[in-house]
């Protein structure tokens, strides 16, 4: 059964791939990354590849789950990078341009409240609660408000 999904923009391009623990790299090199499709090549792209074998990295086997991800053209702002980052007694989320980083403690799994509140609070404590749940390090993600 085909995928759904919405297009924000008629414009719009996307990337292609399967859901997999693969790097992108290994990905690519297997010919299983397409960029810069629109609506039909997305579909023509899903289409070649659904229930075919492939080998990336080593492995072989047959994808089932493929993302999409949409680039949206003229977006509200200019991506930011976001941070969370592993440290002795806790975790520190920081947000490109801001003086600090905030300094959650490892008993708690609330962000400390600023005056005024920073951008994206929602957003920086449900990675927050990812890294600590997948016991990740560093994560470094770009973020584009639209």
């Amino acid at each position: 059964r085909p995928l759904h999904w919405s297009f924000a923009e008629a414009g719009c391009l996307c990337t292609a791939r399967p859901d997999h623990l693969q790097a992108l790299y290994f990905l690519d090199v297997a010919g299983l990354v397409g960029r810069g499709l629109d609506r039909a090549g997305v579909e023509a792209w899903l289409a070649q590849r659904e229930g075919k074998e492939a080998t990336v990295g080593g492995s072989t086997g047959v994808p089932t789950h493929f993302v999409v991800i949409q680039e949206l053209l003229g977006a509200g702002s200019a991506a930011q990078t976001l941070t969370v980052r592993s440290v002795r007694d806790g975790e520190e989320v920081s947000c490109e341009g801001e003086d600090e980083a905030q300094h959650v403690p490892l008993d708690t799994d609330v962000l400390p409240t600023s005056s005024p509140p920073r951008p994206l609070a929602e957003l920086r404590l449900a990675l927050l609660r990812l890294c600590r749940a997948l016991h990740v390090t560093e994560l470094v993600c770009k973020v584009c408000t639209v």
